[in-house]
């Protein structure tokens, strides 16, 4: 390290640290935050001014005196990808340090085989770095669908991409672009967007649960404050949890319940007609027998699963995320009254609100993180 000592290099990113969570904050702000003098705050901001890592974003409103000059992360460089890969298709967003997005891009898949899902992904991102080659972009961070081992960059298995199997994502970007990657899995990300901009960012929870119902289940994990992340970074798969069914059908796992094209088969079961989920939702709010039952049993299947899930990782908060959250209201409270029968604490319940492209920034995020901590600064 040239120049500068550990401790100034710990200061620096502190700081850089403090901007990032709070930003835009003025120098005495953060004087008081860090506990750091007025005279290495203002050598600490020139530096990350002269670096890119900080902007000025203008003056803050006061009463009386001189307006002090507020600093926040530079939204204009130092950017990076992050992608939200699954088998319907890809989604692409370019985040500064962060996890403002700058620019989206989007890409579905004409076939659900490796060859195009890859074709995809390479043209996704060579597209954003062409369109900001005057930009730095440090990472390419992937919130993965599946079965992932994240130490090795690899995604294990995807269920509906026909010949995935151990695909070296990370290795194959790096050596394309010239660019670190890190691939992490998608829920892992969702909860890492909450924890920043979504449930969490004004209430936090040391433990929580997240639940992702649309491209398949998947299920992440916060206990005592930190993301739970497994032997070799492969967590539960709540998906494949055993629950039992109504009218002594025996039992199913969780994903062969909550999906459309389940709720599709379980009401022509019933019915013999044959409809899409959204007409089949329509005709649960008019109160259709079969229609509302449908909705009830996968709301007692659900709430199974979670039981056993509270029962392992007694969460303060579960949130759950993805386009099948938009049913909620019809098996929702089905869900709770099973809870409420099987467990003796059970934890609030939330619809994420956040868009969807959360999977994406949360990659992006993880990644910032790792940014900031490899940073070496040279006066």
């Amino acid at each position: 390290m040239k120049g500068n000592t550990q401790l100034r290099q710990e200061n620096i990113k502190r700081v850089l640290s403090e901007i990032r969570k709070n930003g835009p904050i003025s120098k005495r702000e953060l004087q008081a935050a860090t506990g750091f003098s007025w005279g290495n705050i203002s050598s600490v901001t020139t530096l990350l001014m002269n670096e890119n890592y900080i902007m000025a974003s203008g003056k803050q409103e006061t009463y009386v005196g001189r307006k002090p000059e507020e600093f926040d992360i530079n939204i204009n460089d130092n950017y990076i990808i992050g992608i939200d890969f699954n088998s319907e298709g890809i989604l692409l967003v370019l985040c500064d340090l962060r996890g403002r997005t700058v620019k989206h891009y989007q890409l579905k898949h004409d076939k659900k085989t490796k060859v195009c899902a890859l074709e995809n992904l390479f043209l996704l991102v060579e597209k954003s770095i062409k369109d900001n080659t005057l930009k730095k972009i440090s990472h390419i961070a992937i919130a993965m669908q599946g079965e992932v081992d994240t130490q090795n960059g690899v995604s294990v298995k995807i269920a509906d991409i026909s010949d995935w199997k151990n695909v070296p994502i990370c290795e194959k970007l790096k050596n394309r672009f010239g660019i670190e990657c890190i691939m992490l899995h998608d829920p892992d990300c969702l909860l890492y967007t909450e924890n920043y901009f979504g449930v969490f960012s004004e209430n936090p929870a040391e433990n929580s649960l997240l639940l992702r119902i649309d491209h398949g289940i998947g299920i992440a994990t916060m206990l005592n404050g930190k993301m739970y992340m497994g032997n070799k970074s492969k967590t539960c798969e709540i998906g494949t949890t055993a629950v039992p069914q109504c009218d002594e059908q025996g039992w199913k796992m969780l994903k062969d319940i909550i999906s459309e094209a389940a709720v599709k088969q379980e009401f022509f079961r019933l019915t013999g007609e044959e409809k899409d989920c959204d007409k089949i939702a329509e005709a649960a709010l008019k109160g259709n027998t079969a229609a509302v039952e449908v909705f009830k049993r996968l709301g007692n299947a659900l709430g199974f699963a979670l039981n056993n899930a509270i029962g392992l990782l007694n969460p303060e908060k579960i949130i759950l995320f993805g386009e099948f959250t938009r049913y909620a209201p019809l098996f929702i409270a089905e869900t709770t009254a099973v809870l409420s029968r099987l467990c003796n604490d059970v934890p609030e319940i939330f619809i994420s609100q956040l868009d969807n492209d959360a999977a994406a920034v949360g990659a992006a995020l993880f990644a910032a993180d790792r940014v900031i901590e490899g940073l070496e600064f040279v006066d």
